[in-house]
């Protein structure tokens, strides 16, 4: 039996949670990252024009890929939403709140 899971929408729908679960908290307090890795031996052997160019391109890809990941994001919210999957609004205030009351 599964009580809870953490994962983003997108990814909850493509795992089909929605078809075992009827309530999705909506939290948002996770935010997928990426990176973009090189080996140096390979990097250090690219001309000065390639290696320029992956550095361009890395400073593209965070708001790329941000940008992909929030759509998905809610476009699985609302094909959960259309099957009738609960969405519920977390009250991330409050529940910080708490938190810091405790400690």
């Amino acid at each position: 039996m599964i009580d809870a899971s953490e994962q983003a929408s997108n990814w909850l729908l493509f795992h089909r949670y929605h078809t075992v679960a009827d309530n999705l908290p909506l939290t948002h307090h996770d935010f997928e990252q990426s990176g973009v890795y090189i080996s140096e031996d390979v990097y250090s052997q690219l001309t000065p024009e390639f290696q320029d160019i992956i550095r361009e391109a890395t400073q593209e890809v965070p708001d790329w890929h941000n940008k992909m990941v929030l759509e998905e994001i809610a476009a699985a919210e609302e094909e959960m939403d259309m099957v009738g999957i609960n969405l519920i609004e977390v009250d991330s205030d409050a529940w910080s709140d708490h938190f810091s009351s405790t400690n």
